[in-house]
């Protein structure tokens, strides 16, 4: 591919990044728009338009697709930022994203929100685990007591 077309390549792209920053029902995630399925439809018709300059036999899919690469990567790139600083490195030494369209993407910088960790384990059913550990274990326990018990006897049973 010769720099000529990469550039129209990337430019194309670059387009087709504002389109879909011009589209928050796609992803203002605490917006009206962002649950109103037919405008999220409308959203990917005018995205689809736009990226069959580059792909022409693109589909919805594809658009979808293109879109969670571009996100996965962008916050990959930030979550190396944000340690870098982390790490106590000095306004120098700070991580400097690598990815091309890095700052196309800072309107998401607000929009992501880190998952809370959840177990696949109701609540209930943890206790239960819980319970029948420790259960096991004050048996294991008692066993071993007991063993101990039968290879030292007492002082009283003389043999």
């Amino acid at each position: 591919m010769t720099s000529d077309i990469r550039k129209g390549h990337r430019e194309l792209l670059e387009d087709f990044i504002r389109a879909y920053q011009g589209q928050p029902c796609l992803w203002r995630i605490k917006s009206k728009e962002y649950h109103d399925k037919p405008k999220k439809e409308a959203a990917y018709k005018i995205l689809l338009e736009k990226y069959k300059l580059i792909d022409p036999n693109a589909d919805r899919d594809a658009v979808v697709k293109k879109i969670n690469s571009f996100r996965t990567n962008f916050r990959r790139e930030k979550k190396k930022i944000e340690e870098s600083r982390r790490s106590g490195a000095g306004a120098d030494d700070v991580y400097e994203p690598s990815l091309w369209y890095y700052n196309l993407f800072a309107f998401l910088s607000d929009q992501e929100t880190p998952r809370n960790p959840f177990s696949n384990i109701d609540e209930r059913e943890e206790e239960n685990v819980l319970d029948n550990l420790e259960e096991s274990d004050t048996q294991e326990a008692d066993n071993n007591y007991t063993k101990e018990i039968k290879c030292f006897p007492s002082e009283d049973n003389s043999i």
